[in-house]
């Protein structure tokens, strides 16, 4: 299913700017600066330009979990289960298998980057589409242990976190309780 957002915080031109404020106060960011990344040494390893929302997300919470669930891949991580890099090339891979052992996947295994993860085993993607624009990228998320369930979210990663933490979009893949009910969520640091 693809949500059509209509609140002005969704408008693509502003979106990741207004869009992180408002996650900042779902979800405070650590107290200390996150370290930043050297982001044209990244985007010339990973051969690709990653969009804005992402690099400010980075900035502001650098690597960490939401609500003690869900974790955002980050350039350097600390750890390889949460290394951009890595997990880039290890979501590849997976997609590559499950697509050479005829699982049907919503767009072509190339046009999908995984950027992030659950404790459950669910993956949230980067839509590729158009190539040209990082910042026109989708996301999908593939439920954990399940092939065939892609729900899709019209927008970018930080405005698709904004709407799960603030309920405004139910993620079918996700379980029933996530995200936590209370609010102000969590955001605990890698650092």
């Amino acid at each position: 299913m693809i949500v059509s957002l209509h609140d002005e915080i969704y408008d693509r031109r502003v979106s990741w700017q207004k869009g992180l404020a408002r996650l900042g106060s779902l979800v405070p960011p650590p107290a200390h600066k996150p370290v930043r990344p050297d982001w044209a040494g990244v985007e010339t390893r990973l051969g690709l330009r990653l969009p804005r929302d992402y690099r400010a997300l980075v900035e502001t919470y650098g690597a960490g979990k939401f609500d003690d669930y869900l974790v955002v891949y980050t350039p350097d991580g600390p750890r390889d289960t949460i290394d951009l890099e890595r997990q880039l090339a290890s979501g590849a891979e997976r997609l590559a298998a499950y697509q050479a052992h005829d699982e049907q996947l919503p767009h072509r295994p190339e046009d999908l980057l995984e950027i992030a993860g659950t404790d459950n085993g669910e993956s949230i993607y980067w839509v590729r589409t158009p190539r040209s624009g990082p910042d026109d990228w989708t996301i999908v998320v593939n439920a954990a242990r399940d092939w065939e369930d892609w729900p899709a979210f019209n927008g970018g990663l930080v405005e698709f976190l904004v709407a799960v933490f603030a309920s405004e979009y139910q993620c079918s893949a996700f379980p029933e309780d996530f995200p936590s009910t209370s609010l102000p969520l969590s955001f605990v640091s890698y650092a």
